[in-house]
């Protein structure tokens, strides 16, 4: 599940099996039903955008990117009787990976703000590309508009810019030191950036960086903002983590390697889409909740998920404590330990909040960087195989990329 939209009380997914998915509020459990199912792009759909009601639109608008270079536009007063889009917008060259758009109060115009692998953003007025803005190096992974029509481009090129409405270079934003993955807004004059770099930054406006959220193990792909001020992210790490300041206050293990995207709402709740395929919905409120058995079984499945070795370096299993490891209380909460239990190197988490271990995971052997162990390509050994995700016939197709240390 690449990508998420909220739309009033309702939200949309989007997924590389090539569908996007209304998600419709129930009031009994599981409290969220499907509802229509779009299929309307040839590979991989990476982006959504949903826009409120406008005079020509009164049901709102969908926007979606995909990996088939196009954009399409669903009317939402008319998903129900097709899954034919209003408008499907060409100009890119690559990937539309992110989209954001908003009404101009003084035109009433449709601004649709675009960016792409192909490393350009691209501006939209009703439908038709009005201008493309270049400058960036590599691809543009997100763009918003902020409140005074401005518009901020994050790319892999590791910088931010800050562009006018008419395409000017207005400010440049450096310090993450691996590819920008997400944006959002927070104040007039601040926003979020959050990177493979496994670090959330807040920037004011002016060009400073005035804190840095580290707690990420992997890559952060996605970022945004609770109605309590409270940030939200997601990344390859398996989690979702809510911090509050520069603090990490909550850290949701899932049972799937990546978490692509996470989605706030405006009841509280917290959306996530993971690699897996599957949404979860996570809330506050004790009404809104799993029973318990909903709860133990979703806590199985998190235990039950194998964690790749290379993923917290190689393990030395006669150095890692057994059982009796976990007789001891953590020093703060969702701090992770490793156990040996009967030869399986397993992962706990301590939840401070109920005073316990929590296993969330089993250690699966990889390739080692020294060598101790192999992974085989076409009969012959490396130090390791690489999935790469190829992302361009929208089958989910990988290329298994061989590489020796020396």
């Amino acid at each position: 599940v690449k990508a998420l939209a909220a739309f009033d009380n309702s939200f949309f997914s989007a997924s590389r099996d090539l569908s996007i998915i209304s998600w419709l509020p129930s009031s009994s459990s599981p409290f969220f039903t499907n509802g229509k199912k779009l299929v309307a792009h040839s590979n991989f759909v990476n982006s959504l955008f949903a826009l409120g009601p406008t005079d020509t639109f009164p049901a709102g608008l969908l926007f979606s990117g995909s990996s088939d270079k196009s954009i399409n536009v669903f009317d939402l007063g008319l998903i129900s009787q097709s899954d034919e889009p209003a408008y499907t917008l060409l100009g890119h060259l690559e990937n539309v990976c992110s989209l954001y758009a908003e009404i101009d109060n003084a035109t009433g115009d449709i601004i649709l703000v675009s960016g792409s692998w192909d490393k350009t953003i691209k501006i939209w007025r009703n439908f038709e590309c009005v201008q493309t803005l270049t400058g960036h190096t590599q691809a543009v992974w997100s763009v918003i508009i902020l409140k005074n029509g401005s518009i901020l481009s994050a790319s892999a090129d590791k910088t931010i810019k800050l562009w006018s409405r008419d395409g000017k270079l207005l400010n440049n934003y450096v310090g993450h030191t691996d590819a920008i993955r997400g944006l959002v807004s927070l104040e007039y004059d601040s926003f979020l950036s959050c990177s493979n770099d496994g670090s959330i930054r807040i920037w004011n406006i002016s060009g400073s960086c005035i804190a840095e959220l580290v707690g990420h193990s992997s890559f952060v792909y996605s970022v945004g903002v609770l109605q309590s001020g409270e940030i939200v992210s997601s990344g390859e790490d398996r989690t979702v983590r809510v911090w509050k300041g520069t603090q990490c206050i909550q850290t949701i293990n899932h049972p799937c390697t990546s978490i692509w995207s996470v989605l706030t709402l405006n009841n509280g709740d917290i959306v996530s889409g993971g690699s897996d395929g599957v949404v979860r919905i996570f809330s506050r409120s004790d009404d809104r909740i799993l029973d318990a058995n909903g709860l133990k079984a979703f806590d199985e499945e998190v235990a039950k998920f194998a964690i790749p070795s290379q993923s917290i370096g190689q393990v030395d299993k006669s150095k890692v404590p057994g059982p009796e490891a976990l007789e001891k209380p953590g020093k703060k909460d969702q701090e992770s330990i490793m156990v040996n239990v009967n030869g399986i190197i397993e992962a706990h988490q301590w939840n401070g909040s109920v005073k316990k271990w929590e296993k969330i995971g089993e250690v699966v052997d990889s390739a080692s960087s020294d060598g101790s162990s192999k992974a085989v390509f076409d009969g012959k050994e490396y130090d390791y195989v690489f999935d790469v995700d190829f992302g361009t016939d929208g089958q989910g197709s990988m290329l298994k990329l061989p590489y020796n240390l020396n």
